[in-house]
C-alpha cells in the first residue's frame, strides 16, 4: 500500500543527496532566465501520486522536463499500457522540481482477441475529480490532462 508520509520522508532523504544542489542550481537558472513561475510543490506532486492509486489503473503519462527540448505528445489514441507513478527514488517519475509538465491520458485499451474489440477503461472523470479536489492545476484537452509544475510568465492555467 502507498504511504504518503513515508514517501515524503523518503523523497526528502533522496533530494538530500550531495549531487542534487548542483542540479537544482541549473534548474533555478532555467526558471529565472526563461521566466517560469511555480504551480506545484513536492507535497502536491506526492499527493497526486498518492491519489492516482484511487483509480482503477495507473494512467499513462509523458513528462516534459525543464532542461529538455520541447517534444510532440505521444498520447495519441488510447494507450494500451499503464504509467509508472512511483517516485524517482523508486525509478518512477523524475525529481519533481525539474518537471515543467506532465500529460496524462486516463484511458486504457486492453486487447481481448482478434475478433472482439478491445476493452476500454476510462478514468477521465475520476481523475478530473481528484485534481479538482486536491487543488492541482491542470488543463484538459482531447481527454489529455496537462498538469503543470511550472508555467512561463504571461501564461495561465484554465483550471
Amino acid at each position: 500500500m502507498y504511504n504518503l508520509q513515508e514517501n515524503y520522508r523518503r523523497y526528502k532523504q533522496a533530494v538530500g543527496h550531495p549531487d542534487i544542489p548542483l542540479f537544482k542550481q541549473k534548474i533555478n537558472k532555467i526558471l529565472q532566465t526563461q521566466q517560469f513561475y511555480s504551480l506545484m510543490n513536492d507535497t502536491k506532486w506526492l499527493k497526486l501520486i498518492h491519489c492516482i492509486h484511487e483509480l482503477a489503473f495507473p494512467p499513462a503519462y509523458t513528462v516534459k522536463l525543464l532542461n529538455n527540448a520541447e517534444q510532440e505528445s505521444v498520447l495519441i489514441g488510447i494507450p494500451n499500457y499503464i504509467g509508472d507513478w512511483s517516485c524517482f527514488f523508486d525509478e518512477g517519475m523524475p525529481i519533481f522540481f525539474c518537471i515543467e509538465y506532465i500529460e496524462v491520458k486516463a484511458m486504457l485499451s486492453t486487447f481481448r482477441g482478434k475478433l472482439i474489440e478491445n476493452e476500454i477503461q476510462d478514468e477521465t472523470e475520476a481523475l478530473e475529480k481528484i485534481l479538482i479536489r486536491e487543488h492541482i492545476p491542470f488543463q484538459l484537452n482531447n481527454n489529455v490532462f496537462t498538469i503543470y509544475g511550472y508555467k512561463r510568465a504571461g501564461t495561465i492555467v484554465a483550471k
